[in-house]
Parts: C-alpha cells; structure tokens; sequence
C-alpha cells in the first residue's frame, strides 16, 4: 500500500494532473477566436501530447498550421494524421483544404503568373480535388486544368462544380476564362469564326467583361469591322486607360470606310462622317486613328481643305505631335496636287507649307530616334538604264515619314523616259512601264495588293489606293515597292524571296502621275530610314562615278 502510494505520488510531482479535453479545447479555442495562430500552436501541440488518439486534435492542428500562414507544415502534419486514420473523411477534407492552401501559396509567390507556377502545383491541385471535392479544391482543379491548355475538360468541371456549388460566386467567371483563354489562342492563329464562338459563351457569364469584349472586337474586325466596333466601344467604357482599344475602334473604321468607298456605300460614309470626326479630337495615337479614317474620305472627295484646316487647329493644340505634323503636311501635299491642276501658283506656296511640316515633323523623330538600323549594300530593284526623278528629302512624298524614297523611271541613251513617236498620254508609252522589278535583298513577303487598275491617263493624279507590296528582310527592315503594274505581283504574302528575284512590274496605280517605281525602306513603324546601294555606275550632269552613297534627282544608274 505505501509503495502503491509512493509511485502516485512521483507521478504527479513529475507530470501534475492531466487535463481533460474539453479542458484543452478550452485553451485552444482562447486562442483561434482570438485569431491569434501562433499562440494556439501550444495548446493543440500540449492536447495532441496527451490525445494522441484524439482525431479532432489533428484536424485542428492542420487548421492552425494552415491559418498562421505556414500551408507546408499544415500539410505535413495532416499527412502524419492520415497514416494513421487512413480512410477517415474529415481527415481527407483537411488533407484538401491545405493542399488548396500550398497551391495558393505558390500560385502568390508565383504574382499569379501562371506561367510562373512550378509543375508541382499541377500535381498539388489534382491531389487536393481527388482527396475532397470541394468548393476550393474544385477551384484549383479548374485552374490547372486551364493552365494544361485541357480547355474542355475545364469547362465540363466548372459546368458540374456550378450544379454543385450554385453559390459559388466565383465559379461562372472561371468558365467564362475557360471559354476565353482557348479563343485568344484561336485569335491569335488566325481562327476568328472559332474564337467568337468561345467568346460569345464568355460573354453571356460576364458581359462586362473586357477581355471577352475585346477578343470579339477583334474577331470580328478580322471577319466585318461594322460588327467590331460596338464590342470596342463596350471595352473603351468597361477600361478606359487601356491605350490600345480606341487606336483600333478606328482602324475598324479605317477599314470600313475603304470598303464602302470600294462599294460606293455613300450614305454609311455621311452617317459615320462625324462619329469620326469627333474622335479625331483625342491626342495622340487615340486621334490619330481617326484621323487616317477621315484620309481616304478627303481622297475620294478630294475635300482636303475642312482636313487641313482641323489639321492645323489640332497642331496649335498639341505642338510637339510628331504624327500630327507630318500628317498635315501630307494632307497639304495632296491639295497641292488638287490646285496644281488649276493654279500653279497657289500650289507652288501650299508645296512649300507642306514641305515644312513634313520636314520639321521628321527632324523631331530623327532627333529622338537616333542611331536607327540601316541598310548597307543593297540590289537596286530595277535593270537597265534608269533615272532618278525623286531622292531623299525631295519634298512632297519625299520627306516627312518618306523622307528615304525614291522614284525611279527607265529611260534610253538620250535620258528620255518616253519611246520613240510617243506624247506620253497612256502608260505604254513609257519605257518603264511593265519593266520587272527586283527584291533588292532576301526576306519574307510581308503583304501585297494587287487588285487596284493603274491611272489610265499619265499626268493626271488620282488619290485612290495603288498596288504594293512589303518584304520583311532578315535584319527586321522592310523594303515597299509602291504603284506596281494590275496583276504583275509574282509572290505571295509569306513567300520567301531571295535577292534579286523578280516580283513584279512597275505600274501606274496610287496616287501617281506617271508609270514609275516608288521605293523606300522602312522599320517596322513604317518610317522611313537610311539605306545605301552595291556599287554602281552613275551618270551625274558632269560626270560618271562609281558608288554606293544616296543618289540625286537627274542622276542616270547604269545597270
């Protein structure tokens, strides 16, 4: 008996009595309303020492690892947990719940990039959803199966986890982006049809979305442009700092009014007339959108006056718009051209005003733009016997943003450009005219047009659209060949060329008065920049040399 009593005795000055569990939840339960994590870390570890057995302890403890910001520790104690009660469900449910807590720590540390995650999360959120179907753990499923492009498979889940989960708020904005990442793909692969129709079922779960009302702009600019336009207005509205949405509301309209001026749709160009006028007002690229909508409108009309004058007003406005100024002075060149017909003189003096925009317009670009790529040692695109009748900075389509242009013409031993017993009253009576022209390096075919009948009558100028086409050279420059022969383009667009393949034939379309190649270079904001020749023979007013610098009006290349 007294041994009996010596023993309890010991263990209660080593060990004090044990506590109850209801005594331990007590302490635990201080601390989580509390929400003090840290401090409830102690009395679950003390409970857990004593229960061992007490599964609820364990659940709590995942639950308190989880909360004080450490998902990684929770889940490693709730995996112990579920060694020993394996096929416990509750158990199974915090298993879930901190693995959904790994994959948003991750998916945090990632800036929720998913490109970012590590492929660890795709295994993370497969296991948590398997463990227990959850609200979360359907969530993170959804997102990876996203992030794996299974695009399908992530619209059939969400579709089942909105049945089961109906007041999952944020479960319809998760299928719309299933619906929404696999049509921007689409988009961009040239696929609009397909992309609209994802797009549309986006829609229909988040109609102020701006993503989905922009991937339907943009589908349907590619498709009918009238239809693009309402779904740019929505996204304008919806994002109004976006810079890049209201830019393309106008190309919309650019290519609108192309098409009516092609089908003579003269009523939908008054109609629309001062929508864009209207916002031809906003600064910068936002105008000036607009702005080369209202260019072809004052093309077909020949109406470049009221455009000059808004012009003009909008520079005072915004004097450092480089883009105002040279298009203004290009818009001046064209009445020039107008006034040309009936008063030299008045035209000679809109010439010049032309001249100084263009001129002061590129002088600030180049200013801010220094050091720009170039071109060494080019092909010249034509053979034979040719004459320069343009050069760089001449003035009118040779200056401003064409600053680097020329215009050349074949001409024969005495530096006619006509044939024999001709008066140059139609196209064939230029030696140039259907002459083959020449890629001046290897590149890709970037864009051609094709379709535009050449100026029947040389010497009278027409303002409508002409045949071209772009290569994209391996250095990232783009050489244009401007006014080409109806139905001479030999390539295609993406076509590789090489240097000195043939590619077309001079022409007389565009904006031209007379059958001749106009050639410039070009970066890929379609400014003009510096470019020189492969040796060649020139023919000066004095002299005959041999080299590459940048040629002069009159000058004749033997070839």
């Amino acid at each position: 008996m007294l041994l009996r009593s010596l023993i309890f005795f010991f263990l209660i000055a080593s060990h004090g009595f044990a506590e109850s569990i209801s005594e331990h939840w007590s302490k635990i339960e201080k601390k989580t309303k509390a929400e003090d994590w840290e401090g409830a870390k102690t009395p679950v570890a003390d409970a857990i020492s004593e229960y061992p057995n007490e599964r609820d302890f364990r659940i709590t403890e995942a639950w308190v690892w989880r909360s004080s910001g450490n998902p990684e520790e929770s889940l490693k104690r709730i995996r112990k947990a579920i060694s020993q009660w394996q096929k416990d469900e509750l158990l199974k449910e915090q298993l879930s719940y901190s693995l959904c807590s790994v994959f948003d720590s991750l998916y945090r540390k990632a800036g929720y990039k998913r490109e970012q995650l590590p492929k660890e999360a795709l295994s993370i959120a497969e296991e948590a959803y398997q463990a227990k179907d959850t609200e979360w753990s359907t969530n993170i499923y959804g997102i990876s199966l996203r992030m794996q492009k299974r695009f399908k498979e992530s619209v059939q889940h969400y579709q089942k986890g909105i049945k089961k989960y109906p007041n999952a708020k944020y479960y319809p904005e998760e299928l719309a982006y299933s619906y929404l990442e696999p049509a921007d793909e689409e988009l961009k692969k040239e696929n609009p049809k397909l992309a609209i129709e994802l797009a549309n079922k986006a829609i229909l779960l988040l109609p102020e979305n701006e993503w989905a009302n922009l991937i339907l702009a943009y589908s349907w600019q590619k498709l009918n442009p009238e239809k693009a336009i309402p779904y740019f207005e929505k996204a304008a509205k919806l994002n109004p700092t976006n810079e890049h949405t209201i830019p393309n509301m106008g190309y919309s309209y650019q290519l609108l009014i192309e098409y009516w001026i092609k089908n003579k749709e003269n009523t939908k160009i008054t109609k629309n007339f001062p929508i864009i006028k209207n916002y031809s007002e906003l600064p910068a690229k936002q105008g000036m959108s607009f702005l080369r909508a209202w260019v072809p409108i004052a093309d077909a009309t020949e109406e470049f006056e009221s455009l000059v004058e808004f012009l003009k007003k909008k520079i005072i406005k915004y004097p450092d718009d480089i883009e105002l100024k040279i298009l203004c002075g290009s818009v001046l060149n064209k009445l020039n051209m107008k006034q040309r017909r009936s008063d030299s003189s008045l035209a000679d003096s809109t010439q010049r005003e032309s001249n100084r925009y263009l001129r002061e317009g590129m002088e600030l670009f180049e200013k801010q733009n220094p050091n720009r790529l170039s071109f060494k040692g080019i092909q010249l695109p034509l053979n034979g016997k040719i004459i320069i009748a343009a050069a760089f900075d001449g003035g009118g389509t040779h200056s401003g943003f064409e600053k680097y242009s020329y215009d050349f013409l074949h001409v024969d031993e005495s530096h006619s450009t006509l044939r024999p017993n001709t008066k140059g009253t139609e196209n064939s009576d230029y030696y140039t005219f259907g002459e083959s022209i020449y890629a001046i390096e290897g590149g890709v075919v970037l864009d051609t047009k094709d379709g535009f009948s050449d100026n029947v009558v040389p010497g009278e100028i027409s303002f409508g659209p002409g045949n071209d086409l772009q290569i994209l050279h391996d250095n990232g420059l783009i050489s244009h060949y401007a006014h080409i022969k109806k139905g001479s383009i030999r390539v295609k667009k993406g076509q590789r060329v090489n240097r000195g393949e043939k590619i077309a034939e001079v022409g007389n379309s565009g904006m031209s008065y007379g059958p001749h190649l106009h050639f410039t270079v070009v970066t890929k904001d379609w400014i003009s920049t510096y470019y020189e020749w492969e040796r060649l023979k020139i023919k000066t007013p004095d002299q005959i040399i041999f080299g590459s610098q940048p040629l002069e009006k009159n000058w004749v290349i033997e070839k």
